[in-house]
């Protein structure tokens, strides 16, 4: 994702979107499922510079830059949704396919996941991550983008089949 400026800026280089992502200033949101050393060469990207311009380790932050048309960013499209829904940010392309992960992390001690409001706030969250990544599948796949669902390797289940890290 983009801002819309910059989008035109790549696409002056290139009308090829992997041309476009070989060329330009990938932010790296350190902390993020999937990153852009996993990501390009699944893609068919070769010469992209991995030596970042930009590094986050808040995802709020790498948003933030692209969303002033600071480069690309390689994000939960459930966490931008509203700056994709309003235009601050575009899809690069309908040339890749989207992926959907799980987003969303409950940290503490395991020792309290046994309790009643613990399953209840996990729960509340498990329900809110449901209706957002749908809400953002259903408006991806009215644009034309082929959304697939993957977890990345060596990112573990957790009790209870919830994420973990």
């Amino acid at each position: 994702m983009c801002a819309p400026s910059y989008l035109e800026e790549l696409r002056a280089i290139s009308a090829d979107p992997r041309e476009q992502l070989a060329k330009a200033r990938l932010i790296d949101s350190v902390k993020g499922y999937f990153r852009w050393d996993y990501w390009l060469p699944r893609n068919g990207v070769t010469g992209a510079s991995m030596t970042y311009p930009y590094r986050f380790d808040r995802s709020s932050m790498s948003v933030q830059l692209a969303k002033d048309g600071g480069g690309v960013i390689l994000e939960s499209t459930t966490l931008a949704f509203e700056e994709l829904r309003s235009g601050q940010l575009v899809p690069l392309s309908n040339a890749f396919e989207v992926i959907e992960f799980p987003a969303y992390w409950l940290v503490c001690p395991a020792r309290h996941m046994g309790r009643r409001s613990v399953r209840l706030f996990a729960n509340w969250v498990e329900g809110v991550g449901a209706r957002d990544m749908a809400t953002a599948r259903s408006w991806l796949d009215a644009r034309g983008h082929q959304i697939r669902f993957e977890r990345r390797a060596g990112f573990v289940e957790a009790e209870g089949g919830q994420d973990g890290a």
